[in-house]
């Protein structure tokens, strides 16, 4: 049995809020059995604008129950009900506080329609509900009252359950879990973030712009046999924020290098699984390849997670630095023919010889420099974890050496000051190749070189 519940405010946010309205919906989830609807006294004025969108007023109001009178019909309507509602965080939440007021800790299993409809009819402009109701011919003459919403919403839970009984098992245990793990007081910031199990061993460890809304996918991810082991085994959410988008993707490659999480192996293999690389053939011209495996002699170039990242940067260079499409791997043909891009003029000829190897090479070599971190010494300043601060990564003769933390407000005279605010990290591959994105891509705030 459900509960599709509904509720107009004084505001947006539950701790300066009160309900002035509530609708209350019972259903069997095919035909509703019986409704529920009352005004409510906030014991406070509404707002213009909240008048302006629901029509409910003062006076309307002055009369009515205070929340404490309504409370034991709420809990008789509701006991033994999944509590449903269209966002259904706003209308829960909302409620149990005004519950908490009154001393009374109200807890129902809760499903959201909007989350139950984006699984079922995917592919919506909108979730909202007023334009979800427009879109599937569902009446809602009086939208933003109580009752009304209410009962739109349960039309949708109807259709939903009519097409799909799976889903709402999912999201029933996602909405359960994230309660019991605290997934809503998860930050809604850039940082990285450790699944524990019982025994508090690091079974997992992400990163994200949105940690919260990260880790709330995963939790829903029931659909493979990895995202159920993970779900399964999660007993504890630890999380550091760091502001910087790049000094998050650093600490997580350093973090699963160190705790070695059961669910981040396949992950790591596949960090940088595929590489571009360079090499001197016999005929004294470079190649460029895409590979697995490290070629013996050959000029590491990037990393990527997918063949197609190395074919799509391929691609690229041949254009911009006027290189060979035979000799790069991407046109097969005989020896002395020249390639598709000579015709277009793109190609100077090392295919058909009509370009020598130095004059080739060095164009290759360019390449090779442009990818890799300057051998030089830098910072990078980027973001702080909060607006008070800004975050700074070494850089030093090319290599890299940590990263750090400082005031906003910090006067330094010298830059080598900063290092005082530097923690060193291990250089290698995966960082490297984490940071030459960044810089190419131009996705940093400052560079400022020691030089």
């Amino acid at each position: 049995m459900y509960a599709i519940v509904d509720i107009e405010t004084t505001g947006g946010k539950p701790k300066d809020s009160k309900i002035t309205e509530i609708g209350i919906v019972i259903s069997d989830g095919f035909k509703i059995i019986d409704t529920y609807q009352t005004l409510v006294n906030p014991e406070r004025e509404i707002p213009i604008f909240i008048t302006r969108l629901t029509g409910i007023d003062g006076k309307m109001v002055k009369n009515a129950p205070k929340f404490y009178e309504i409370a034991k019909d709420i809990v008789e309507k509701t006991k033994g009900m999944i509590f449903v509602a269209h966002n259904v965080s706003f209308d829960y939440n909302h409620i149990r506080k005004e519950f908490n007021e009154i001393g009374y800790e109200y807890k129902r299993d809760t499903v959201c329609t909007v989350q139950l409809s984006r699984l079922v009819i995917p592919d919506q402009p909108s979730y909202s509900l007023g334009k979800l109701c427009k879109a599937l011919n569902i009446e809602n003459v009086s939208h933003h009252r109580a009752l009304n919403d209410a009962q739109a919403a349960s039309e949708i839970l109807h259709l939903c359950l009519s097409k799909n009984t799976g889903d709402i098992d999912d999201i029933r245990k996602t909405n359960i879990l994230h309660e019991r793990l605290g997934v809503n007081d998860l930050p809604n910031k850039t940082g990285i973030y450790y699944f524990l199990n019982q025994s508090d061993d690091v079974i997992y460890i992400g990163k994200s712009k949105n940690i919260r809304q990260r880790v709330k996918t995963h939790l829903a991810n029931y659909k493979t046999k990895k995202g159920q082991n993970i779900i399964e085994q999660i007993a504890k959410i630890d999380f550091e924020l760091l502001g910087s988008e790049l000094i998050a993707l650093l600490k997580e490659s350093n973090e699963i290098k160190k705790y070695n999480p059961v669910y981040n192996r396949r992950q790591r293999k596949k960090l940088h699984a595929w590489s571009t690389y360079a090499y001197v053939a016999k005929d004294g011209f470079y190649r460029i390849g895409i590979g697995k495996a490290e070629i013996p002699n050959g000029s590491f170039i990037n990393g990527y997670s997918t063949k197609q990242g190395a074919q799509n940067d391929l691609f690229k260079w041949v254009d911009k630095y006027q290189l060979c499409q035979k000799l790069c791997g991407l046109l097969k043909g005989g020896e002395g023919i020249p390639c598709f891009h000579y015709n277009l003029k793109q190609c100077r000829g090392a295919c058909c010889n009509k370009e020598n190897a130095p004059e080739y090479n060095e164009r290759v070599q360019l390449l090779i420099d442009d990818q890799e971190i300057p051998d030089k010494s830098f910072y990078i300043i980027d973001r702080g974890r909060n607006n008070n601060e800004k975050s700074c990564i070494k850089i030093e003769n090319g290599k890299y050496i940590g990263y750090g933390f400082f005031e906003r407000s910090l006067h330094y005279s010298n830059l080598l000051e900063l290092d005082a605010y530097i923690d060193n990290y291990d250089d290698n591959k995966d960082v490297r190749a984490i940071i030459r994105s960044f810089i190419h891509q131009k996705k940093v705030r400052k560079i400022i070189s020691l030089e």
